[in-house]
């Protein structure tokens, strides 16, 4: 078996391709075969650096992607319930990349970290590669939690942290429909929670453990709840930085003035944004600490260019993942275990 690459010095993610496993690439045949095969290698490999890319196997097709899916989580994909990225669904809990604008970029974030239970791993395959930009940059984020500043990283450990959400419902004024179909920033509960029943939301929230006021105007739902900044994992004890804080809040370092400007004028009221967080101890987050934050994330990531065919398995207790902004087609679809 030949030697592992790496795209640089982090070593995020290991590429592994059918040459460095011996085999030939016979499309998803060959990918299963080796996951028969390597399977206790794969594990620890994701173990160790927290994403694993399979490339030039040869995968043709969302198909192929949801045949792997399947196969490789014991349970089968799990459905998207409860988060507030707005995208659709493909085939059975196989979706698509979160529908923002192409010109946004998404910063680094563990997927539905800010649900008591996240899922352990998220799998990514590239049905189109992007014309231009549209990386999705990985970050370990056990190094982010032993790079960052001891202070800030305490107070967070010590204050943890309270999400909100604003989930639109069936009466929401038109005007805000509308600027939402063209910006598509905001989910309906009917969306997030995959119904229109609200008695049902109500039993899916209390099962997370989240917080839920009807408003009773718009029929629109506000969640909150509380959660630790940090996550340790469940198989090696590392601590995480396992939070959304840089992508719940916007700051003119992460994404320029004028579109923080435009997002505040938008939605003035933070509790009815699509998503805002603060300390658990009700204390807003400054945005000081939101920059430094950034900054040691930034350090942290490795940015690839997708090729099509590609598969990308993260283990989603250790590694963050994002979005570049980008021009022309680009399809990505996901499952979570």
């Amino acid at each position: 078996m030949g030697r592992f690459e790496f795209f640089d010095q982090r070593r995020l993610p290991v590429i592994v391709t059918p040459g460095s496993l011996g085999l030939s690439a016979d499309g998803i045949e060959s990918l299963l075969a080796a996951l028969r095969v390597h399977g206790d290698l794969f594990s620890e490999l994701k173990l160790k650096h927290g994403a694993i890319l399979f490339r030039d196997f040869g995968l043709a097709d969302s198909a192929d992607f949801f045949t792997f899916a399947r196969s490789y989580f014991s349970a089968g994909p799990r459905p998207y319930h409860g988060g507030v990225s707005p995208r659709s669904s493909v085939a059975h809990n196989i979706y698509e990349s979160t529908r923002v604008p192409p010109s946004y970029c998404i910063p680094q974030h563990h997927e539905l970290s800010y649900i008591a239970r996240p899922p352990g791993e998220i799998c990514f395959y590239c049905e189109v590669e992007p014309t231009q930009g549209g990386e999705t940059p990985l970050s370990d984020s056990r190094l982010i939690y032993r790079r960052l500043r001891p202070d800030l990283r305490d107070e967070f450990e010590r204050k943890q942290l309270r999400y909100h959400r604003y989930l639109f419902g069936p009466k929401w004024h038109p005007v805000w429909k509308l600027l939402n179909r063209w910006l598509g920033f905001q989910c309906s509960w009917m969306e997030t929670f995959s119904t229109t029943d609200q008695h049902q939301v109500e039993v899916f929230v209390k099962d997370q453990g989240l917080e839920l006021i009807w408003d009773d105007r718009s029929a629109s739902a506000m969640v909150s709840n509380l959660l630790p900044a940090v996550k340790e994992h469940p198989v090696t004890g590392e601590k995480a930085w396992f939070n959304m804080v840089t992508t719940f809040l916007v700051t003119p370092r992460m994404h320029g003035k004028p579109k923080v400007m435009f997002y505040e004028f938008m939605y003035p009221n933070p509790l009815t944004r699509p998503f805002h967080v603060i300390f658990g101890t009700g204390e807003p987050i400054p945005e000081a600490f939101v920059d430094s934050i950034g900054e040691t994330i930034d350090a942290a990531t490795v940015k690839f260019p997708w090729e099509k065919g590609d598969l990308l398995l993260i283990d989603n207790l250790a590694v963050a993942h994002g979005r570049q902004p980008f021009r022309g087609e680009r399809k990505i679809l996901a499952a979570m275990a």
